[in-house]
């Protein structure tokens, strides 16, 4: 199952309502060749949730981005407010961006787990404990080279709601996801995923491959993640039904400093 649901996207709401990110902003310094933050990765299983399932890892990894510490927060949740935000409320049809960043914050996994199966209860305490928790901004993104800027200079993580072909689907353990090894087969319809890093794998350009965390289990990719290729990114941009939004939690857009040498890293 997918469910970013592109022929519903708000547009107008999304380009109205995004802070405008800097052409000219660059990282400064030297940039370590891998970034990856540890993040868990997730199973939407037969749900249409994807959106709710980006979403909570765009949390989360914004959480650990301000902080260092993970929090696991609730992509049911996440999922059922950006459908109520977008006028999708009540049936398992998935949800669109302008949901996801119309809908404001979100709670922990704690407060509302994922159930597995579609059901629209929502505890008080899930939607207290959101309002505390929003997302303040973002920023559209359209091409590998603003999504690179972006996440180099730490604003955040990116939302992406692209194609997904039978090529994605059958993706191989090494998660390498490539034009060549993707865009093959039938379309699946769209999907909601969410960009993270990058990795010391660099194309012909030296630009690096892109760290993104998907929400089909440990199964899929490399234990639920992938490497993009900036050439699939490229060739995702000239989609106009492709969406690509960076969320942060009203920080400037300048690069954020960040002490490379005694900074937290997963063994690779």
């Amino acid at each position: 199952m997918l469910g970013y649901r592109q022929d519903r996207e708000d547009w107008d709401y999304l380009r109205a309502n995004a802070k405008a990110f800097p052409a000219n902003c660059c990282a400064t310094g030297e940039i370590p060749d891998d970034f990856h933050p540890q993040l868990r990765t997730k199973n939407q299983k037969q749900t249409n949730s994807c959106v709710g399932h980006g979403r909570s890892t765009m949390f989360a990894h914004l959480n650990w981005l301000i902080t260092g510490e993970e929090v696991d927060y609730s992509a049911w949740y996440a999922y059922l407010a950006a459908q109520r935000a977008c006028n999708m409320f009540g049936v398992d049809e998935g949800a669109t961006l302008a949901g996801a960043m119309a809908s404001g914050g979100c709670c922990r996994e704690d407060t509302l787990r994922f159930p597995g199966y579609y059901t629209t209860s929502m505890p008080a305490a899930a939607v207290t404990e959101a309002k505390e928790h929003p997302i303040l901004q973002f920023s559209e993104l359209r091409g590998y080279d603003a999504i690179w800027r972006y996440t180099s200079t730490h604003q955040g993580p990116v939302l992406i709601g692209t194609e997904w072909y039978e090529g994605h689907a059958r993706l191989g353990k090494d998660g390498l996801e490539s034009k060549a090894s993707c865009l093959r087969g039938s379309s699946l319809g769209y999907h909601c995923r969410c960009i993270i890093g990058w990795s010391p794998r660099r194309d012909s350009l030296g630009r690096r491959w892109l760290r993104c965390k998907n929400s089909h289990s440990t199964e899929w990719g490399n234990q639920g993640e992938s490497e993009i290729e900036p050439a699939l990114v490229d060739e995702w941009a000239n989609d106009r039904f492709a969406a690509f939004f960076g969320a942060s939690e009203s920080r400037p857009f300048e690069p954020r400093p960040v002490n490379w040498l005694n900074h937290q890293w997963i063994p690779v």
